[in-house]
């Protein structure tokens, strides 16, 4: 079956060899898209998904979910956010423009990292934002009391351990 749709996925990637797609919590239809990716582009993808520091895919933030998180957050310039898996910086960028926060992304992958630094130096925003090129379990966000992160359930179960430490540490969080 996965050699089936690894087939039939070639037709749909475009000229610059993206094909978006939605990636399910579920674990076995995660597994299964792991093996058309292995199909369609070899190794590479789906080894992703079997590392041990996988926690996510990458899921662009629609500005609708940005808007949202962002009032939930009940941000101002006192604070400092947290994005854990911030991707291109989106989320990061929004929030210092419009509530002059302060802000720090964490990411996994580094030409994401290095997507999400452009983003902030290319609003003007490189001072207000930190962007780390790191595994979130090997980061102290010890300190922080606004938060975002978008994990698939194992990933966060993997980082329940230092979520509830943060909770227990600071009532605010």
């Amino acid at each position: 079956q996965a050699r089936d749709a690894g087939r039939r996925l070639r037709g749909l990637i475009g000229p610059n060899g993206r094909c978006l797609c939605y990636v399910s919590p579920y674990v076995r239809t995660r597994q299964t898209l792991a093996h058309v990716l292995h199909e369609v582009v070899g190794d590479s993808a789906a080894e992703a998904e079997r590392s041990p520091d996988y926690l996510a895919p990458y899921n662009p933030s629609v500005a609708d979910v940005v808007d949202n998180a962002l009032a939930m957050l009940r941000l101002g310039p006192e604070h400092r956010l947290w994005d854990l898996g911030c991707g291109d910086g989106r989320l990061l960028v929004a929030a210092c423009q419009r509530h002059g926060c302060r802000a720090t992304g964490v990411e996994y992958d580094a030409k994401l990292a290095a997507a999400s630094r452009r983003r902030a130096a290319d609003a003007g925003l490189a001072d207000a934002i930190t962007v780390m090129h790191a595994n979130v379990m090997d980061v102290d966000f010890s300190t922080a009391r606004r938060m975002y992160l978008f994990l698939l359930p194992d990933g966060l179960k993997r980082l329940q351990p230092k979520l509830h430490a943060l909770l227990r540490a600071n009532d605010a969080a």
